[in-house]
């Protein structure tokens, strides 16, 4: 444990700032942060908070959108590490390269995203999908939050742990998503060709682009 602390002084600084994060949501944002945490209320707060103006560009979602790059780059390069099986001598670097490649794919499936619903008239639609989305995603990565922190301070020979906490967390992943297309099954099947398009512009294509550029440049 002492080996770890020492060689992952910029993952404890990392993790120490998503903290930091966490603790100023729940101060600044206490009512709202309470019912996104909380899976009682998850449905309350789509309907509080949904279609709200600029909702995915406010200070709640940005500092949550900063958690969870944060923790999502995290998690890949323990991935980078299982498939690769190299240890790389700068991870810092690492670590901002990835996590600028994530945010330029978040950022770009967003303006497509929003393009494509110009075109088809559904911009409403598309935001509330998009704000769901984004919501899960970071949801989910706060759950795993405390796996992410056991992944970089448990013994250096627990490949075996990362596997699970990464599996399992795939599963959560595509569990949230299916459910989310199930929740607006209406919705999609009543603008089909929008989300046959949606999904093969917006998640297959760049999913499988970032796999084969973060495997190979990571």
């Amino acid at each position: 444990m002492i080996s770890s602390l020492a060689t992952n002084n910029w993952v404890t600084i990392v993790i120490i700032l998503m903290i930091g994060i966490l603790v100023a949501l729940n101060f600044l944002y206490k009512i709202q942060f309470s019912k996104f945490i909380s899976l009682t209320f998850i449905n309350q707060y789509f309907a509080d908070y949904a279609n709200k103006t600029s909702s995915l560009f406010n200070p709640f979602n940005l500092f949550l959108f900063l958690f969870q790059i944060s923790a999502y780059t995290l998690l890949l390069l323990k991935v980078n590490v299982l498939l690769t099986v190299t240890i790389e001598k700068n991870q810092l670097f690492s670590f901002f390269k990835t996590a600028l490649l994530l945010t330029s794919i978040y950022v770009i499936r967003y303006f497509i995203g929003k393009v494509i619903a110009v075109i088809v008239q559904m911009e409403k639609e598309q935001n509330l999908l998009t704000f769901i989305k984004m919501s899960h995603l970071s949801k989910i990565s706060i759950l795993i939050f405390p796996a992410i922190i056991i992944l970089y301070y448990s013994p250096s020979n627990s490949d075996l742990l990362s596997k699970i906490i990464i599996v399992l967390t795939g599963i959560i992943l595509l569990f949230k998503y299916l459910q989310i297309l199930s929740q607006n099954q209406k919705m999609i099947f009543s603008n089909l060709f929008y989300f046959i398009l949606y999904l093969c512009a917006l998640e297959i294509t760049p999913l499988l682009y970032f796999f084969k550029l973060f495997i190979n440049k990571v």
